[in-house]
């Protein structure tokens, strides 16, 4: 009876065809299906995957649910199972899949705790900001080696899309991860850091899949207890999908703090940078020169170092390495907004922009791009 029931559900067809929605160079036979929002996703899943073998439509392989950020599932499908797919009721629409890329006593940190150069060679913060602890950083990267002697202990690696033990094998996710909350190397130095893998659909390479990581945001709004800041230096293609997946991390009252890409292009051509709910990082260098590869204009909300940074590395519990990118600068400003919440857990996503920007210094980016704020993060 219940198998009846099933195949009933998904058997329904609209009277229309769901919309597929296009992404920029996306991978050949990957999709992310959008369930209506009264449905039960793990029954729906089922019953297509069960329906489509029936009708011998070829594949359908489901790679990740989502309950969380949105109802969905994200497949591998061929024609036939897409086609189908698209005419059933329960299905609001289809998108291609993404493929996202890291934007890959430090310098940085003593340029973001004082106004003006020359470099005094130390960087402390109010007391009252209590080094960021009690807050959860969310590092939606590569993974991290949370065995890393920075962390201090204070680390673990909590999801892998790829089935893995979420362990960094590429780097960009432990440095940035040193960055935003590292004993030594880091702002929020007593911030717990939790490292979701996402990056990696090539073994230990720098880019991820969108359906990967809308599962690994999945996770986070399942299992962050805030406050909590998720800093997420990568950036590809828009897609309404993993957009929408992001924008509900910040509905949940979640920061989430973004690259803004190495294109030395606008930001607003990248995602999710130039979404107006996450707080968009571009790069300067220890001269206050804009970086040259750093995205620009309107989008951008803040600028943090970002070139010749010096941070963690996966490859030995002690490895540090210098790397240059916007993935860098993000980390710098996901740090300040843990330490913003350490102080009064209570601030919204928007507070800690408005915060940001407030408490940001003017007027010392040289060529900061056309469009772009002319304010680089700064902490007292």
């Amino acid at each position: 009876m219940h198998t009846l029931v099933l195949l009933l559900l998904v058997g329904v067809a609209a009277a229309g065809i769901a919309p597929l929605l296009k992404v920029d160079d996306s991978p050949k036979g990957r999709y992310l299906i959008k369930f209506k929002d009264d449905v039960d996703v793990d029954i729906v899943a089922d019953g297509i995957q069960r329906r489509v073998q029936q009708r011998r439509l070829g594949r359908a392989d489901v790679s990740h649910r989502y309950h969380q950020v949105l109802k969905g599932m994200a497949a591998e499908l061929s024609e036939e199972a897409l086609d189908y797919i698209r005419t059933l009721d329960e299905v609001e629409y289809v998108s291609e899949d993404g493929l996202a890329h890291g934007t890959a006593q430090p310098w940085g940190l003593d340029r973001i705790g004082q106004r003006n150069l020359p470099l005094d060679g130390s960087f402390s913060t109010n007391s009252a900001y209590k080094e960021g602890e009690g807050v959860e950083m969310w590092v939606v990267d590569s993974g991290i080696l949370p065995t890393h002697v920075d962390f201090g202990g204070r680390a673990s690696a909590v999801f892998d899309g790829y089935g893995g033990n979420g362990i960094d094998c590429q780097g960009h996710g432990t440095h940035c991860a040193g960055t935003a909350a590292g004993s030594y190397y880091g702002v929020a130095k007593q911030a717990t850091i939790k490292g979701v893998k996402v990056l990696g659909s090539t073994p230990c390479g720098n880019s991820g899949y969108y359906s990967t990581i809308v599962a690994g945001l999945d996770y986070v709004i399942a299992n962050a207890k805030k406050p909590a800041v998720v800093s997420m230096s990568i950036g590809g293609p828009k897609s309404t999908y993993f957009e929408t997946g992001v924008k509900k991390v910040v509905s949940a009252g979640i920061p989430v703090v973004v690259s803004a890409g190495n294109s030395n292009a606008l930001a607003c051509t990248s995602s999710p940078a130039w979404l107006s709910e996450v707080i968009t990082v571009g790069s300067t260098t220890s001269s206050d020169y804009r970086s040259s590869f750093s995205n620009y204009g309107s989008c951008v909300d803040i600028f943090a170092p970002g070139s010749s940074i010096t941070s963690d590395y996966y490859s030995s519990n002690t490895a540090t390495k210098v790397m240059s990118g916007t993935s860098m600068a993000c980390p710098h400003v996901s740090g300040i907004s843990a330490l913003y919440l350490a102080e009064n857990p209570s601030l919204t996503p928007q507070q800690i922009r408005t915060n940001l920007v407030n408490a940001a210094t003017p007027n010392v980016i040289n060529n900061a791009g056309s469009g772009s704020p002319n304010i680089l993060a700064y902490v007292d």
